[in-house]
Protein backbone atom coordinates (compact mmCIF):
# COMPACT_ATOMS: atom_id res chain seq x y z
CA UNK A 1 0.00 0.00 0.00
CA UNK A 2 2.82 2.35 0.93
CA UNK A 3 4.63 1.70 -2.36
CA UNK A 4 1.45 2.41 -4.31
CA UNK A 5 1.05 5.76 -2.55
CA UNK A 6 4.69 6.64 -3.21
CA UNK A 7 4.36 5.74 -6.89
CA UNK A 8 1.14 7.73 -7.14
CA UNK A 9 2.82 10.74 -5.52
CA UNK A 10 5.82 10.50 -7.87
CA UNK A 11 3.55 10.25 -10.89
CA UNK A 12 1.52 13.29 -9.78
CA UNK A 13 4.72 15.21 -9.03
CA UNK A 14 6.18 14.44 -12.48
CA UNK A 15 2.94 15.56 -14.10
CA UNK A 16 3.01 18.77 -12.06
CA UNK A 17 6.59 19.49 -13.12
CA UNK A 18 5.67 18.88 -16.74
CA UNK A 19 2.66 21.20 -16.62
CA UNK A 20 4.70 23.93 -14.91
CA UNK A 21 7.37 23.58 -17.60
CA UNK A 22 4.88 23.88 -20.44
CA UNK A 23 3.05 26.83 -18.91
CA UNK A 24 6.37 28.52 -18.32
CA UNK A 25 7.10 28.03 -22.02
CA UNK A 26 3.76 29.59 -22.93
CA UNK A 27 4.26 32.58 -20.63
CA UNK A 28 7.82 33.27 -21.70
CA UNK A 29 7.50 32.35 -25.35
CA UNK A 30 8.53 35.80 -26.53
CA UNK A 31 11.73 35.52 -24.53
CA UNK A 32 12.34 32.03 -25.88
CA UNK A 33 11.75 33.11 -29.46
CA UNK A 34 14.04 36.12 -29.17
CA UNK A 35 16.81 34.10 -27.55
CA UNK A 36 16.83 31.35 -30.20
CA UNK A 37 20.07 30.82 -32.06
CA UNK A 38 19.37 31.12 -35.81
CA UNK A 39 19.72 28.08 -38.06
CA UNK A 40 21.90 29.04 -41.00
CA UNK A 41 22.82 25.67 -42.48
CA UNK A 42 23.15 25.40 -46.26
CA UNK A 43 23.94 21.70 -46.14
CA UNK A 44 21.01 19.65 -47.47
CA UNK A 45 22.35 16.23 -46.49
CA UNK A 46 20.29 16.23 -43.27
CA UNK A 47 16.68 17.40 -43.27
CA UNK A 48 14.53 17.64 -40.15
CA UNK A 49 10.88 17.70 -41.14
CA UNK A 50 7.50 18.08 -39.50
CA UNK A 51 4.03 19.13 -40.56
CA UNK A 52 0.96 20.57 -38.88
CA UNK A 53 -2.61 21.62 -39.66
CA UNK A 54 -4.88 24.56 -38.74
CA UNK A 55 -6.17 23.11 -35.47
CA UNK A 56 -2.64 22.60 -34.13
CA UNK A 57 -0.45 25.22 -35.76
CA UNK A 58 -0.87 27.70 -32.88
CA UNK A 59 0.88 25.29 -30.51
CA UNK A 60 3.36 23.82 -33.00
CA UNK A 61 5.95 26.49 -32.15
CA UNK A 62 6.80 24.52 -28.99
CA UNK A 63 7.87 21.46 -30.97
CA UNK A 64 9.69 23.65 -33.49
CA UNK A 65 11.62 25.50 -30.78
CA UNK A 66 12.76 22.18 -29.32
CA UNK A 67 14.05 21.19 -32.77
CA UNK A 68 15.94 24.49 -33.02
CA UNK A 69 17.74 23.74 -29.77
CA UNK A 70 19.40 20.48 -30.75
CA UNK A 71 23.03 19.70 -29.92
CA UNK A 72 23.91 19.47 -33.61
CA UNK A 73 23.50 22.36 -36.07
CA UNK A 74 24.24 20.90 -39.51
CA UNK A 75 20.64 20.39 -40.62
CA UNK A 76 17.78 22.13 -42.35
CA UNK A 77 14.55 22.41 -40.40
CA UNK A 78 11.47 22.25 -42.61
CA UNK A 79 7.79 22.75 -41.79
CA UNK A 80 5.52 21.36 -44.50
CA UNK A 81 2.21 23.19 -44.96
CA UNK A 82 -0.55 22.54 -47.45
CA UNK A 83 -2.07 25.45 -49.37
CA UNK A 84 -5.38 23.58 -49.23
CA UNK A 85 -5.42 23.96 -45.44
CA UNK A 86 -3.83 27.41 -45.16
CA UNK A 87 -5.53 29.64 -47.68
CA UNK A 88 -3.60 32.78 -48.56
CA UNK A 89 -0.73 31.29 -46.53
CA UNK A 90 -2.06 32.75 -43.28
CA UNK A 91 -0.01 31.43 -40.36
CA UNK A 92 0.55 32.60 -36.74
CA UNK A 93 3.15 35.26 -35.98
CA UNK A 94 5.21 32.72 -34.03
CA UNK A 95 5.77 30.67 -37.19
CA UNK A 96 6.61 33.79 -39.20
CA UNK A 97 9.15 34.72 -36.55
CA UNK A 98 10.69 31.24 -36.57
CA UNK A 99 10.95 31.46 -40.35
CA UNK A 100 13.12 34.56 -39.93
CA UNK A 101 15.29 32.55 -37.53
CA UNK A 102 15.95 29.86 -40.12
CA UNK A 103 12.87 27.63 -40.26
CA UNK A 104 12.09 26.74 -43.88
CA UNK A 105 8.44 26.46 -44.87
CA UNK A 106 7.71 24.09 -47.71
CA UNK A 107 4.36 25.03 -49.23
CA UNK A 108 2.70 22.21 -51.16
CA UNK A 109 -0.35 22.38 -53.40
CA UNK A 110 -1.86 19.05 -52.40
CA UNK A 111 -2.60 17.81 -48.91
CA UNK A 112 -1.16 14.41 -48.03
CA UNK A 113 -2.34 14.70 -44.40
CA UNK A 114 0.06 12.97 -42.01
CA UNK A 115 2.22 11.95 -44.97
CA UNK A 116 3.14 15.62 -45.54
CA UNK A 117 6.19 15.38 -43.31
CA UNK A 118 7.91 12.82 -45.55
CA UNK A 119 6.48 12.49 -49.08
CA UNK A 120 6.99 16.02 -50.46
CA UNK A 121 10.26 16.39 -48.56
CA UNK A 122 11.65 13.21 -50.07
CA UNK A 123 10.64 14.44 -53.54
CA UNK A 124 12.54 17.68 -52.98
CA UNK A 125 15.56 16.10 -51.28
CA UNK A 126 16.03 12.63 -52.82
CA UNK A 127 19.59 12.15 -51.52
CA UNK A 128 19.17 13.45 -47.97
CA UNK A 129 18.71 11.78 -44.64
CA UNK A 130 15.24 12.85 -43.54
CA UNK A 131 14.30 12.86 -39.86
CA UNK A 132 10.60 13.28 -39.16
CA UNK A 133 9.09 14.58 -35.92
CA UNK A 134 5.58 15.38 -34.71
CA UNK A 135 4.17 18.84 -34.03
CA UNK A 136 2.81 18.13 -30.54
CA UNK A 137 5.87 16.97 -28.61
CA UNK A 138 8.62 18.93 -26.87
CA UNK A 139 11.82 17.11 -27.86
CA UNK A 140 14.96 16.87 -25.75
CA UNK A 141 18.05 18.49 -27.26
CA UNK A 142 19.95 15.20 -27.64
CA UNK A 143 17.47 13.36 -29.88
CA UNK A 144 18.80 14.45 -33.24
CA UNK A 145 22.42 13.73 -32.29
CA UNK A 146 21.60 10.19 -31.16
CA UNK A 147 19.76 9.44 -34.40
CA UNK A 148 22.63 10.76 -36.50
CA UNK A 149 25.29 8.96 -34.45
CA UNK A 150 23.47 5.64 -34.83
CA UNK A 151 23.05 6.30 -38.54
CA UNK A 152 26.83 6.42 -38.94
CA UNK A 153 26.98 2.80 -37.76
CA UNK A 154 23.86 1.71 -39.68
CA UNK A 155 23.75 4.03 -42.73
CA UNK A 156 21.04 2.07 -44.56
CA UNK A 157 18.71 1.49 -41.62
CA UNK A 158 15.51 3.26 -40.63
CA UNK A 159 16.13 4.39 -37.05
CA UNK A 160 13.59 5.43 -34.45
CA UNK A 161 13.37 6.18 -30.75
CA UNK A 162 10.02 4.63 -30.06
CA UNK A 163 8.44 1.41 -31.20
CA UNK A 164 5.86 -1.25 -30.49
CA UNK A 165 6.32 -5.00 -30.42
CA UNK A 166 3.82 -6.81 -32.62
CA UNK A 167 2.09 -9.49 -30.56
CA UNK A 168 0.69 -12.60 -32.16
CA UNK A 169 -1.52 -15.45 -30.99
CA UNK A 170 -0.57 -19.12 -31.25
CA UNK A 171 -2.23 -19.32 -34.65
CA UNK A 172 -0.08 -16.36 -35.83
CA UNK A 173 -3.10 -14.04 -35.77
CA UNK A 174 -2.10 -10.53 -34.71
CA UNK A 175 -3.47 -9.05 -31.51
CA UNK A 176 -5.16 -5.60 -31.74
CA UNK A 177 -2.70 -2.71 -31.75
CA UNK A 178 -3.71 -1.49 -28.30
CA UNK A 179 -2.58 -4.82 -26.84
CA UNK A 180 0.94 -4.48 -28.21
CA UNK A 181 3.58 -3.37 -25.75
CA UNK A 182 6.61 -1.15 -26.14
CA UNK A 183 9.42 -2.70 -28.14
CA UNK A 184 12.77 -3.25 -26.46
CA UNK A 185 16.25 -4.61 -27.19
CA UNK A 186 14.90 -8.18 -27.21
CA UNK A 187 12.21 -7.46 -29.82
CA UNK A 188 12.87 -9.39 -33.03
CA UNK A 189 13.32 -7.37 -36.20
CA UNK A 190 10.27 -9.06 -37.70
CA UNK A 191 8.06 -7.80 -34.86
CA UNK A 192 9.50 -4.29 -34.51
CA UNK A 193 7.04 -1.55 -35.43
CA UNK A 194 8.61 1.93 -35.27
CA UNK A 195 6.27 4.79 -34.37
CA UNK A 196 7.00 8.25 -35.71
CA UNK A 197 6.13 10.35 -32.67
CA UNK A 198 9.55 9.94 -31.06
CA UNK A 199 11.45 10.84 -34.22
CA UNK A 200 12.44 8.58 -37.13
CA UNK A 201 15.41 8.80 -39.48
CA UNK A 202 14.86 7.69 -43.08
CA UNK A 203 18.01 7.26 -45.19
CA UNK A 204 17.73 7.64 -48.96
CA UNK A 205 16.59 4.36 -50.49
CA UNK A 206 15.39 4.36 -54.09
CA UNK A 207 13.03 1.39 -53.77
CA UNK A 208 11.52 2.57 -50.48
CA UNK A 209 11.21 6.16 -51.70
CA UNK A 210 9.56 5.06 -54.94
CA UNK A 211 6.93 2.99 -53.14
CA UNK A 212 6.05 5.55 -50.47
CA UNK A 213 5.50 8.19 -53.17
CA UNK A 214 2.52 6.16 -54.35
CA UNK A 215 0.07 8.24 -52.34
CA UNK A 216 -3.09 6.75 -53.91
CA UNK A 217 -1.93 3.35 -52.61
CA UNK A 218 -1.02 4.81 -49.21
CA UNK A 219 -4.41 6.52 -49.01
CA UNK A 220 -6.20 3.28 -49.86
CA UNK A 221 -4.30 1.11 -47.38
CA UNK A 222 -3.58 3.52 -44.52
CA UNK A 223 -5.24 6.93 -45.03
CA UNK A 224 -4.45 8.32 -41.56
CA UNK A 225 -1.77 5.91 -40.37
CA UNK A 226 1.45 6.78 -42.19
CA UNK A 227 3.52 4.79 -39.66
CA UNK A 228 1.67 1.64 -40.73
CA UNK A 229 2.27 2.22 -44.43
CA UNK A 230 5.96 3.05 -43.97
CA UNK A 231 6.34 -0.05 -41.80
CA UNK A 232 4.67 -2.20 -44.46
CA UNK A 233 6.93 -0.91 -47.23
CA UNK A 234 10.04 -1.42 -45.11
CA UNK A 235 8.97 -4.98 -44.27
CA UNK A 236 8.23 -5.74 -47.91
CA UNK A 237 11.68 -4.50 -48.94
CA UNK A 238 13.40 -6.11 -45.93
CA UNK A 239 14.95 -2.82 -44.82
CA UNK A 240 16.74 -2.95 -41.49
CA UNK A 241 15.09 -1.04 -38.65
CA UNK A 242 16.89 0.06 -35.49
CA UNK A 243 15.21 0.92 -32.20
CA UNK A 244 16.93 3.36 -29.85
CA UNK A 245 14.40 2.51 -27.18
CA UNK A 246 13.41 5.73 -25.46
CA UNK A 247 9.65 5.85 -24.94
CA UNK A 248 9.20 8.90 -22.70
CA UNK A 249 7.67 11.93 -24.43
CA UNK A 250 6.64 15.41 -23.33
CA UNK A 251 3.25 15.54 -25.01
CA UNK A 252 1.75 19.04 -25.22
CA UNK A 253 -1.62 18.17 -26.76
CA UNK A 254 -3.70 18.29 -23.59
CA UNK A 255 -2.48 21.73 -22.62
CA UNK A 256 -3.66 23.23 -25.89
CA UNK A 257 -6.78 21.08 -26.37
CA UNK A 258 -5.27 19.89 -29.62
CA UNK A 259 -6.86 16.97 -31.46
CA UNK A 260 -4.73 13.85 -31.45
CA UNK A 261 -4.33 11.59 -34.46
CA UNK A 262 -3.32 8.89 -31.98
CA UNK A 263 -6.77 9.05 -30.37
CA UNK A 264 -8.44 8.87 -33.76
CA UNK A 265 -6.33 5.97 -34.92
CA UNK A 266 -6.75 4.03 -31.67
CA UNK A 267 -10.40 4.64 -30.86
CA UNK A 268 -11.74 1.45 -29.31
CA UNK A 269 -14.94 1.62 -31.33
CA UNK A 270 -13.19 1.85 -34.68
CA UNK A 271 -9.45 1.33 -34.62
CA UNK A 272 -7.79 2.82 -37.69
CA UNK A 273 -4.46 1.21 -36.87
CA UNK A 274 -5.89 -2.32 -36.83
CA UNK A 275 -7.81 -1.67 -40.04
CA UNK A 276 -4.71 -0.35 -41.81
CA UNK A 277 -2.36 -2.99 -40.44
CA UNK A 278 -4.56 -5.77 -41.82
CA UNK A 279 -4.80 -4.12 -45.24
CA UNK A 280 -1.05 -3.44 -45.42
CA UNK A 281 -0.15 -6.99 -44.35
CA UNK A 282 -2.52 -8.49 -46.92
CA UNK A 283 -1.35 -6.22 -49.74
CA UNK A 284 2.38 -6.70 -49.19
CA UNK A 285 1.95 -10.34 -48.10
CA UNK A 286 3.94 -9.77 -44.93
CA UNK A 287 4.70 -12.72 -42.67
CA UNK A 288 4.99 -11.99 -38.94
Amino acid sequence: MRNKLINLFLKKFKNLVFYIKIYWIKIYRIFLLLSLNPLRCNDESIIVSLTTHPSRIKSSWIAIISLFNQKVTNYKLILVLSKEEFQNKKIPWTINFLEKKGLKILWINKNYKSYNKLLPVRSKFPNSKIITFDDDVYYENWRLKLLLDKSKTFPNAIIGFRGAEIKTKKNEEIYPYLKWGFANAKTSKKKLFLTGVGGVLYPPNKNFDLLIQNYPLAKELAPTTDDVFFWGVSQYLNIEKILLGYNKLDDVRELFNSPSLFNKNNCLKFNNNDYSIKKVIDFFEILI
